[in-house]
């Protein structure tokens, strides 16, 4: 009887109504469950994390050890195991001389790993890898709180396989540790913004988010001097142009929190050795960098946009559209609010663009805490705004990529795969046997340098475990006179405008060493332009 019924209403029921509801009891049935199980709700939260920090750790994997001491890696990685080998933390060394570049923090780092794991080159690059991974994760994550996890997933991908961020992974840098820690400053920052908006917030939680911002932006101004206080009014421009004054006043505890991080060590530094540091720090590194002076190139106002549009492939045109679309107003459609993300970008850029094209000298990883932020527009159109075939993309495909990536990355590291080799130096090997030979057969012997490059010097020690005496030292520069007999090292470029090339004991291609007499102090101090 319920069977015949049951006919009769299916044999009465229109062909629209039956496939409504067939489509209705297909998606009730089980295999939906699985979309909702707390393994796959765990995984869509990971995931926007999870794929960009895996294509970076693969990515760094494969240029993890090729190559050799590129840029400042000599340089750093020696004052890292001067500090192992002396004991002597508070004040970075080059050998017998203070070493003021640069604040220590980076070193204290790499020092603290490589005393255990040794100063191999894979050693001396790892940690700098994993600062590189928490750029992308805090990046990722202001992406998150500004503009949503789909959106978030792309513009960490973007950063991640972007070359500019990537390429630097073969040497040590001090800027990975500097970006990591302004953007975790500001994703405390944006956290703080992000919990506001929903409502009211105790003031002590408040408070907290703004001490770590402080905190954070503190560390950073100890891996490159203090450039990194800018952050802060610019972080309370943007709270101010998002309505959020109130908040932007709490930014005045992240200052206290920067100061008493920065303060100590270059309070103790000035107290100590006075001058010599306040010369070099304050005089050398900033003022003459800033003004293009003392060795440091000045490069046009508008380096920094011609090297955007030669390296930043494929993601610039995809910036120019979605700047485009913005501008059209496309976004004004959304159901979703994008102002927080596109007026971060614009202020965070804008803003730090202005200052770094004013600073004379340019390099391009001293934007590297800007791609985040230009990331953000290019994800909001590709996941809101862009044409349904890119906008309805298979997100999967972001998987297959991270993990080719990390693949790729395991398979050159175990296959010992060079991806990026140096052009092997013989000359230099031979002047770094020629230093064996010599410390065997006279310990005692001073060794001194004119190279007047402070990695070179660095890479002595770390080939021959002797760090020469820079013959020229401080700002200005002043000449330290060797002892009669000792070994200097220099490059013939050097010598041959002071007419002491043809006195060089040694000659191993443009490397050179001499012995050096007291006639000799007038033509270095000629070369260094002394009366």
């Amino acid at each position: 009887m319920t069977h015949t019924a049951s006919s009769d209403e299916a044999a009465n029921t229109r062909p629209e109504e039956r496939r409504t509801a067939d489509a209705t009891v297909r998606r009730s049935r089980a295999p939906a469950a699985n979309y909702t199980t707390p393994a796959r709700s765990r995984w869509i939260r990971l995931r926007p994390y999870a794929l960009p920090a895996l294509t970076t750790l693969g990515l760094g994997l494969m240029r993890l050890t090729s190559g050799g001491y590129k840029v400042d890696t000599a340089l750093y990685a020696g004052v890292a195991q001067r500090m192992i080998e002396t004991g002597q933390w508070w004040t970075p060394s080059t050998g017998a001389v203070p070493y003021f570049n640069k604040p220590p923090l980076v070193m204290w780092i790499h020092g603290l790993f490589m005393s255990i794991a040794g100063a191999d080159l894979w050693a001396i690059r790892l940690p700098q890898l994993f600062a590189a991974i928490g750029c992308i994760l805090a990046g990722t994550h202001i992406a998150r709180r500004l503009a949503g996890r789909s959106a978030a997933l792309v513009a960490g991908m973007i950063v991640a396989l972007s070359w500019p961020v990537a390429k630097h992974l073969n040497r040590l840098v001090l800027d990975y540790w500097t970006v990591l820690f302004i953007l975790i400053g500001v994703a405390c920052v944006v956290e703080a913004w992000s919990r506001s908006v929903r409502g009211p917030r105790p003031a002590p939680q408040t408070a907290g988010w703004m001490l770590a911002a402080g905190v954070s932006i503190g560390l950073a101004t100890l891996c490159k001097p203090f450039f990194a206080f800018i952050a802060l009014p610019i972080l309370a421009l943007w709270l101010i142009l998002e309505r959020q004054a109130k908040l932007a006043a709490w930014l005045t505890l992240a200052v206290v929190a920067a100061l008493a991080v920065n303060l100590p060590w270059h309070l103790s530094m000035a107290s100590i050795h006075g001058e010599v540091f306040t010369s070099q720090y304050l005089g050398r590194e900033i003022v003459s960098r800033g003004v293009g002076q003392g060795g440091f190139g000045r490069n046009p106002f508008w380096w920094y946009f011609y090297f955007m549009t030669r390296e930043w492939w494929p993601w610039l045109p995809v910036l120019v559209v979605a700047l485009w679309a913005f501008l059209r107003g496309a976004h004004t459609h959304s159901t979703r609010p994008v102002r927080p993300a596109l007026t971060f970008t614009a202020v965070w850029v804008g803003v730090w663009i202005v200052l770094l094209s004013a600073f004379a000298d340019k390099r391009d990883r001293y934007m590297m805490h800007l791609w985040p932020a230009l990331a953000f527009p290019c994800a909001l159109y590709i996941t809101r705004f862009a044409p349904a075939r890119i906008r309805q993309g298979d997100s999967r495909a972001w998987t297959v990529l991270a993990a080719l990536c990390m693949v790729g990355g395991l398979v050159g590291l175990t296959l010992g795969i060079v991806t990026h080799a140096d052009r092997p130096d013989d000359d230099w090997a031979a002047l770094m046997d020629r230093m064996h030979e010599i410390r065997a057969a006279e310990p005692g012997t001073a060794v001194y340098e004119s190279f007047r490059h402070p990695p070179r010097g660095a890479k002595v020690y770390l080939t021959a475990d002797i760090w020469p005496e820079p013959m020229f030292y401080g700002s200005p520069a002043v000449f330290r006179e060797p002892p009669p007999g000792a070994v200097v090292l220099a490059d013939y470029k050097d010598l041959t405008p002071i007419e002491l090339d043809p006195h060089a004991e040694s000659r191993f291609g443009k490397w050179r060493l001499l012995r050096y007499q007291p006639w000799m102090r007038t033509n270095f101090e000629r070369w260094l332009g002394q009366p």
